[in-house]
């Protein structure tokens, strides 16, 4: 969180004071503990795939994928600050040229994916699903990857998605998952996979549904109102199939039972649900990323936003940092106004044009802003 605050205000005072004298303590532990193997790559052994408690595990995605924006964040925040370090700077530029490629395997379904860890077997049953932390939240990967890249990830989505082991189907129809991060984190690699339909007809709607108290805070847990009838009912719809729990098969309805499925006919059971703050963050950045996206370096503008729907924003920030501000009426995206922020040092900016679907650098002139208008939209700013 503190390299991703670096990357949207740039503020070189909070760089100095917090991010920097934090990540230093970060980075003296993952250095310590990095062991250099055989195969000239640093290794992290035994290590902990997060959400699955599994021993002999080693170079977690989700570990790595973070490493690498924790070391790419302090070597250029030495090289701002004008840090002397020399030898500390030399071990992280070592390390993060010298860590392993993010561990691949061929799950039940034949399918070629990205598994949490080495030790991990690929049809073993996942929780936070740390493979798809480069898609999000460190945005290694997005649609300007390279196909075969792109492809890879979202198979791993599809198995992640079959894998899940919290899943319900104590529910009126479908399922959902039993905790709000789960269907949070999904969401978001969906989002940055450019699957906009999904994200809109599976994520968004059972997010608002499981997990939205009548207060508008959300819940951990998720709390379906539907009568007996039809949650029983559809139980039956729990596939035939087996997860793997380490070296044994477990039937999915051990973990999918009405039991535990968060459905009850009561009305007043959402107000009992217990909230947490990350869930309000949750909804504001899943909305947020169908208005603007940025990273990569790439700005794009309502990249998932339904086309039926009209839509506007203003000061959204953008990596850089920049404000961005835009509209959208019946699918057609009118203007683009971008402006430069008070730590910005940046005179230019990288942005996918929403009526060309081109990627075009723009030069910021002397008055800090610039305006890019629809050459065929009569709304223009």
């Amino acid at each position: 969180m503190h390299c991703i605050s670096w990357k949207y205000c740039r503020n070189i005072k909070k760089l100095k004071d917090r991010i920097y004298p934090f990540l230093k303590e970060v980075l003296a532990f993952y250095c310590a503990v990095a062991k250099k193997g055989d195969d000239g790559k640093y290794h992290y052994s035994p290590a902990h795939a997060c959400e699955l408690d599994i021993l002999n595990t080693a170079d977690p995605v989700q570990v790595v994928s973070m490493l690498k924006i924790c070391l790419d964040t302090a070597i250029e925040a030495a090289d701002v600050l004008k840090e002397k370090e020399t030898g500390l700077i030399d071990t992280w530029k070592e390390i993060r040229s010298s860590l392993r490629d993010y561990p691949e395997g061929t799950d039940c379904k034949g399918r070629n994916i990205v598994i949490d860890a080495i030790g991990i077997h690929p049809d073993h049953h996942t929780g936070q699903a740390g493979a798809l932390h480069p898609l999000y939240p460190c945005g290694e990967i997005s649609d300007i990857s390279h196909d075969d890249i792109i492809a890879l990830y979202s198979r791993t989505l599809d198995s992640v998605v079959d894998k899940t082991a919290e899943k319900s189907y104590a529910d009126s129809s479908g399922y959902h998952y039993k905790c709000v991060w789960e269907c949070f984190f999904r969401a978001m690699s969906a989002l940055r996979l450019g699957r906009t339909k999904e994200f809109h007809e599976l994520y968004l709607p059972m997010f608002l549904r499981a997990y939205v108290k009548p207060n508008g805070l959300i819940s951990h847990d998720a709390v379906i109102t539907a009568p007996e009838t039809s949650t029983e009912q559809n139980l039956s719809n729990i596939p035939d199939s087996v997860l793997l729990d380490r070296s044994e098969q477990m039937p999915k309805f051990e973990c999918w039972s009405g039991l535990t499925g968060g459905a009850s006919p009561n009305p007043a059971a959402k107000r009992w649900a217990v909230p947490l703050i990350e869930g309000s963050g949750d909804y504001l950045t899943m909305i947020t990323e169908c208005l603007l996206q940025s990273h990569n370096g790439l700005i794009r503008i309502f990249p998932a936003w339904p086309a039926d729907k009209a839509a506007s924003f203003d000061n959204l920030i953008a990596e850089g940092p920049f404000a961005v501000s835009s509209a959208i009426r019946n699918g057609e995206v009118s203007f683009i106004h971008v402006r430069k922020m008070p730590d910005c040092t940046r005179n230019e900016f990288c942005i996918k044009l929403p009526w060309t679907k081109s990627i075009s650098t723009i030069k910021i002139p002397a008055s800090g802003c610039v305006t890019i208008n629809n050459p065929q939209s009569k709304d223009t700013l």
